[in-house]
């Protein structure tokens, strides 16, 4: 992903954050209950730093200060080249093969993947924009651009380095990876969000601090003005114009554990502390409707459980939960922001079926639950407006859909002819 871009754009609405604030970057207010992030010092460790490269040890001993962990073994480096890169993607490709096949066919049933479209590759050119480094949790490894590391770069690998930080102390592979989440897409979403908000609040504080900024109010601030994190999330998804490699669904999917994961990190750092981020590895949240509503986190209200539609005959290829941000983004493509934000704001629990009907047919199926009746008919008559538009692309494949409404039950079928 091009996070040498994407960073400059965090930078520029924290500016205008700064500009907004009546009280800047200053002391938290009375009302504030979480402690200052500053005040943490560890002891130097140099025998842990022993074998790690010099440009790192500085960023290593301030992500430990900013993050209030400490990295209890030695940190693996590794020097990342084009040839490793592309290893890392295989390896990806290869272990999650079947889950993007079946992505693919559900995204082309949808309408978001054209007909002859593939999934594979939109995503390899994403992870190959201009990577200066990356932490691999699977081999515990920080793998890096070496050479001269400028200010971006800093930030970058501090925020490569704060993943490290949490490995180390909090185990994010069984986190991210573990049987739990293995065939649940909709929790591995979530989980993936918490640990790439925290690594984004760390590499936000570390660039105040290098400005000259009090990070201590920096939670109070946008949690005070919630439009901040909007504007970020638009600019990202204007990332990058003109591309027709890089559909705004796929680059909105992109950036929401940066943004929406931020969101629920924030409210958990204002309420205890990076005690209370910490939590969020404890107790993970249980969907992507916890990340757009942290509220719903911490009043322990996830989606419910929906039983599984009834199926005509064939192979079942997957069975997933969909959960309010994908619903939201799918919406948000046919639709417009307003009318997808509010379709997708009831989400109760859903759960979805992709069947192998023939050699070239497929079946979708989806059913979902919804806090209310009418959260339930705003939900219908979007994707009605959703699938109407699709019918007028005649790039995209093929297909039969129906859905229906009992209560606050909507079911979505959609299936090649």
């Amino acid at each position: 992903m091009n996070r040498l871009r994407w960073t400059l754009v965090i930078l520029v609405g924290l500016a205008s954050i700064t500009a907004a604030s009546k009280d800047g970057f200053g002391a938290p207010t009375a009302s504030s209950g979480a402690p200052s992030p500053i005040g943490f010092i560890p002891a130097p460790l140099e025998a842990d730093r022993s074998a790690v490269p010099e440009p790192l040890r500085a960023l290593m001993n301030a992500a430990e200060r900013i993050r209030q962990l400490r990295f209890r073994h030695r940190l693996v480096t590794k020097p990342l080249t084009d040839g490793t890169l592309r290893q890392l993607l295989e390896s990806e490709r290869r272990e999650q093969a079947r889950r993007y096949e079946a992505s693919e066919k559900v995204l082309q049933l949808l309408g978001l993947l054209e007909a002859r479209q593939s999934l594979w590759p939109l995503l390899e050119a994403l992870y190959r924009e201009q990577v200066v480094g990356v932490y691999d949790p699977r081999t515990h490894a920080l793998f890096w651009r070496q050479g001269t590391l400028g200010s971006t770069e800093r930030l970058i690998i501090v925020h490569e380095l704060s993943h490290a930080l949490v490995d180390q102390n909090f185990d994010l592979a069984t986190y991210l990876y573990g049987r739990e989440v293995q065939q649940d897409g909709e929790a591995r979403m979530a989980r993936q969000a918490v640990a790439e908000g925290d690594a984004t609040l760390v590499m936000l504080q570390y660039q105040m601090e290098a400005m000259g900024l009090d990070t201590a109010s920096l939670a109070d601030l946008l949690e005070a003005q919630p439009e901040a994190l909007d504007s970020l999330l638009e600019a990202f998804t204007d990332f990058p114009v003109g591309d027709a490699r890089y559909p705004p669904w796929l680059v909105r999917l992109f950036v929401a554990p940066y943004i929406d994961g931020l969101r629920l990190v924030l409210a958990a750092f204002r309420r205890s502390g990076w005690a209370g981020v910490n939590d969020l590895y404890r107790r993970p949240p249980a969907d992507t409707s916890q990340l757009l509503h942290p509220d719903r986190y911490f009043q322990d209200r996830p989606g419910r459980p929906v039983p599984s539609p009834t199926l005509p005959a064939g192979k079942v290829l997957d069975r997933d939960r969909v959960g309010e941000l994908s619903w939201l983004i799918w919406l948000s493509h046919f639709t417009d922001r307003p009318t997808a934000e509010r379709a997708a704001d009831g989400w109760d629990g859903d759960t979805s079926v992709l069947v192998q009907t023939g050699p070239q047919a497929w079946h979708w199926q989806a059913v979902t639950r919804w806090h209310s009746e009418t959260d339930a008919q705003e939900f219908e008559q979007a994707v009605r407006q959703a699938m109407a538009r699709r019918a007028q692309s005649d790039r995209l494949v093929t297909v039969r859909w129906a859905v229906h409404r009992t209560g606050r039950t909507v079911s979505l079928w959609v299936s090649t002819p």
